[in-house]
């Protein structure tokens, strides 16, 4: 059981890696380009890439919540490990709810080309910073994860 949980916890913080880096790379890749294109140039390149985003992001996020309650669930009797993995569990909760609550609605308005381009520098704008905000809490909750796993592996010398 002990080499299960080890494994889980492993997976676990690699799902976790794995959404934070393609969250990075929609920012560095994707993010930094939009913000230099006209309107017209930016609705038809976001049109054209943000179903694989959304694949991406989606997969690794939803991927990264499910192993990480699993996780937990598991690993639940070492107490000071599962600290840290509901700490990690709950910032990655939060990464999910503001892209539940912001982004979703946003990439379809973006997509759909309804955002007046009046007003899309400033959405872009809080776009990008909310998206900085959701790497910046997945690298901390990847954080906690790691200090999960240290914990658990000193727990398991222990005994």
């Amino acid at each position: 059981m002990k080499i299960l949980i080890n494994y889980l916890q492993v997976a676990s913080l690699v799902c976790l890696s794995s959404f934070i880096g393609v969250m990075i790379c929609v920012y560095t890749s994707h993010y930094l380009v939009w913000v230099q294109l006209e309107a017209d140039e930016f609705f038809h390149l976001f049109a054209i890439s943000s179903k694989g985003i959304s694949y991406a992001t989606g997969a690794t996020g939803i991927a990264s919540l499910l192993i990480c309650f699993i996780t937990i669930l598991f690993a639940w009797n070492n107490k000071i490990s599962r600290i840290y993995w509901l700490v990690s569990y709950i910032l990655l909760l939060f990464i999910i709810l503001i892209t539940a609550f912001y982004f979703v609605d946003v990439n379809k308005s973006f997509a759909a080309k309804s955002i007046p381009v009046t007003s899309l520098i400033l959405t872009l704008g809080t776009w990008g910073q909310l998206h900085v905000l959701r790497i910046f809490l997945g690298v901390i909750s990847a954080s906690f994860a790691g200090f999960a796993i240290v914990k658990s592996l000193k727990f398991d010398s222990k005994i």
